[in-house]
């Protein structure tokens, strides 16, 4: 983003925090209430922007979590990226054996957004 424009100002963030759902009937008033909103903080990163932000996320409820960018996608990618490869690992495996399928009860459903396999809707 710098090398493209780079007079922009950029403050790099997310909330860690959604559902599968989409749409304007999936809106949730309090889907940031007591929400993780990680805001990334790095040489470059004007402290008055950053600031700002953190007050307008913090305004919707959000719990704002100062961190750099190489931070944030060290964590991420172990707290979410690798448990969901490894999840869907888990559901193409299950996918050809009925009885695996038939044992698995919710937990897979509630860990594995391919649930159940792809084939088995």
């Amino acid at each position: 983003m710098a090398r493209s424009f780079p007079a922009a100002r950029y403050v790099g963030g997310h909330p860690m925090s959604g559902t599968e759902k989409s749409g304007f009937a999936a809106a949730d008033p309090a889907l940031f209430t007591g929400r993780v909103w990680v805001l990334c903080l790095d040489e470059r990163t004007s402290v008055a922007d950053w600031l700002r932000l953190a007050d307008l996320y913090t305004s919707a409820g959000a719990r704002v979590v100062p961190a750099t960018a190489a931070e944030h996608d060290s964590a991420v990618a172990a707290i979410s990226h690798l448990p969901h490869v490894v999840a869907s690992a888990v559901a193409a495996g299950a996918a050809d054996e009925p009885l695996a399928l038939a044992l698995a009860a919710g937990g897979p459903s509630r860990t594995v957004r391919e649930w159940p396999p792809l084939g088995r809707r």
